[in-house]
């Protein structure tokens, strides 16, 4: 025990020292950090935040509520949404964006550079042709518990560029239960050029139509049928999966590619990544989605 209580005092010692290199990490200035969801099944909402300082002492209050947030539709003003609460902006004629169109957001605050975030088209509907959960396989992650394959199939439209997401949710009395889910496609840990698992939001698969362009692609997932029911319950069965899919755009695909899987001072030996921004003048992503969703009993 003594020769693995030396090593673990000296690795303490280290965590727990620390220096002032005196030097000031560069910083542009204060900038509105915004997050907001295209889709005809929700009501526009936008999400104002600001940025801070990496260094020094700072009073942290981070929501923007005081700005001026205004959409548009083909270039042309919709309405100016109404601050909610906690930086939260909503249309109050509860206007919901529609396929084929163009929308952008102009934002203004006092204090930071006016932002606009680049025009993005609400992608036409997507439906799942057809949908198959009854073979029983192995569980990958955890050996012994009930697994069934998901098969997804869906018809890509003849246009290029267009990008996909599959979640996989499971459900127990309405209750989220925090579920596995695998790739069979291809390992989870590996990206192409065809798509990805999402680091960031483990139970969803992203596809690019760059490999099935104008055809029937095919999506399939292993499924464990156990876990932990939410928040902080106890483990319970499956007796719901919903399966969504989403057809979206560029963005969307591009900012869970780019999400940063370390955190802390393990980004110190990730190569640096930028994460990617449809928004000029500040930060943050508009993402934009049409979508099906169809509900299975295992």
């Amino acid at each position: 025990m003594m020769r693995l209580a030396v090593p673990l005092f000296f690795l303490l010692g280290l965590l727990a020292c620390t220096k002032d290199l005196g030097v000031d990490l560069p910083y542009e200035g204060d900038r509105l950090v915004v997050y907001g969801v295209l889709s005809p099944d929700s009501v526009a909402t936008l999400r104002v935040s600001r940025t801070y300082p990496t260094t020094g002492r700072y009073q942290y209050g981070r929501w923007v509520l005081t700005a001026v947030v205004r959409l548009y539709e083909d270039s042309v003003l919709v309405e100016q949404l109404r601050h909610q609460s906690d930086g939260r902006y909503v249309s109050a004629r509860k206007f919901k964006p529609q396929p084929g169109r163009f929308y952008h957001y102009t934002i203004t605050n006092a204090g930071f550079p006016d932002v606009q975030s680049l025009p993005e088209r609400v992608p036409e509907p997507i439906r799942i042709d057809r949908y198959q959960f009854d073979e029983s396989i192995p569980a990958a992650l955890n050996p012994g518990l009930p697994a069934r394959k998901l098969i997804c199939q869906f018809t890509d439209a003849k246009q290029p560029s267009d990008y996909y997401a599959m979640q996989v949710l499971g459900y127990n009395n309405s209750l989220r239960v925090a579920i596995n889910t695998f790739g069979l496609d291809r390992p989870d840990e590996f990206e192409d050029g065809c798509g990805f698992r999402g680091w960031g939001r483990f139970d969803e698969y992203n596809l690019s139509d760059i490999c099935f362009n104008g055809q029937t692609s095919t999506v399939r997932v292993g499924v464990e049928l156990e876990g932990t029911i939410q928040p902080r319950g106890p483990n319970g069965k499956v007796d719901k999966v919903v399966l969504t899919l989403r057809r979206a755009n560029r963005g969307y695909y591009e900012y869970n590619r780019t999400f940063n899987v370390n955190e802390g001072f393990l980004l110190a030996f990730q190569p640096p990544q930028v994460r990617y921004s449809n928004v000029r003048g500040g930060y943050g992503i508009i993402l934009a989605y049409s979508k099906d969703e169809v509900t299975i009993i295992p």
